[in-house]
Protein backbone atom coordinates (compact mmCIF):
# COMPACT_ATOMS: atom_id res chain seq x y z
CA UNK A 1 0.00 0.00 0.00
CA UNK A 2 1.57 3.33 -1.00
CA UNK A 3 1.83 6.38 1.26
CA UNK A 4 -1.51 8.21 1.24
CA UNK A 5 -3.30 5.19 -0.22
CA UNK A 6 -6.77 4.10 0.91
CA UNK A 7 -7.90 0.54 1.67
CA UNK A 8 -11.48 -0.71 1.95
CA UNK A 9 -11.61 -2.95 5.03
CA UNK A 10 -15.25 -3.94 4.87
CA UNK A 11 -18.79 -2.87 4.43
CA UNK A 12 -22.37 -3.64 5.19
CA UNK A 13 -25.61 -3.14 3.28
CA UNK A 14 -28.87 -2.89 5.19
CA UNK A 15 -32.22 -3.13 3.45
CA UNK A 16 -35.39 -2.28 5.37
CA UNK A 17 -38.73 -3.18 3.77
CA UNK A 18 -41.90 -1.67 5.24
CA UNK A 19 -45.52 -2.33 4.35
CA UNK A 20 -47.86 0.64 4.76
CA UNK A 21 -51.65 0.75 4.99
CA UNK A 22 -53.89 3.78 5.41
CA UNK A 23 -57.50 4.72 4.82
CA UNK A 24 -60.80 5.77 6.34
CA UNK A 25 -61.13 3.72 9.54
CA UNK A 26 -64.50 1.98 9.02
CA UNK A 27 -64.85 2.04 5.24
CA UNK A 28 -61.36 0.71 4.50
CA UNK A 29 -62.12 -2.51 6.41
CA UNK A 30 -65.25 -3.51 4.46
CA UNK A 31 -64.11 -6.27 2.03
CA UNK A 32 -65.99 -5.24 -1.12
CA UNK A 33 -65.38 -1.47 -1.06
CA UNK A 34 -62.06 -1.36 0.82
CA UNK A 35 -60.09 -0.65 -2.39
CA UNK A 36 -62.01 2.65 -2.79
CA UNK A 37 -61.32 3.94 0.72
CA UNK A 38 -57.91 2.52 1.54
CA UNK A 39 -54.37 2.63 0.32
CA UNK A 40 -51.63 0.00 0.57
CA UNK A 41 -48.00 0.22 -0.41
CA UNK A 42 -44.46 -0.94 0.28
CA UNK A 43 -41.36 1.09 0.98
CA UNK A 44 -37.74 -0.07 0.73
CA UNK A 45 -34.89 1.86 2.39
CA UNK A 46 -31.28 0.88 1.62
CA UNK A 47 -28.29 1.93 3.74
CA UNK A 48 -24.60 1.32 3.00
CA UNK A 49 -21.75 1.43 5.52
CA UNK A 50 -18.13 1.37 4.30
CA UNK A 51 -15.00 1.19 6.47
CA UNK A 52 -11.99 2.88 4.82
CA UNK A 53 -8.44 3.41 6.14
CA UNK A 54 -5.90 5.87 4.72
CA UNK A 55 -2.23 5.24 5.47
CA UNK A 56 0.30 8.01 6.09
CA UNK A 57 3.95 7.09 6.61
CA UNK A 58 5.69 9.15 9.29
CA UNK A 59 9.49 8.98 9.63
CA UNK A 60 10.36 9.96 13.24
CA UNK A 61 13.66 11.72 12.47
CA UNK A 62 11.91 14.13 10.10
CA UNK A 63 9.60 15.29 12.88
CA UNK A 64 12.23 15.90 15.58
CA UNK A 65 12.51 19.55 16.64
CA UNK A 66 15.59 21.29 15.28
CA UNK A 67 17.87 23.16 17.66
CA UNK A 68 17.20 26.89 17.48
CA UNK A 69 19.26 29.07 19.87
CA UNK A 70 17.30 31.32 22.17
CA UNK A 71 16.97 34.68 20.43
CA UNK A 72 17.13 36.76 23.64
CA UNK A 73 20.29 35.03 24.89
CA UNK A 74 22.16 35.83 21.67
CA UNK A 75 21.13 39.52 21.81
CA UNK A 76 22.11 40.05 25.45
CA UNK A 77 25.29 38.00 25.19
CA UNK A 78 24.03 35.77 27.97
CA UNK A 79 24.54 32.08 28.30
CA UNK A 80 28.33 32.29 27.85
Amino acid sequence: MPDGGTVLLGGMKISNKTRLESGIPVLSQIPIISFLFGRRGESVANTNLLILIRATIIIPREHEPKFVPNYFETLSGGGK
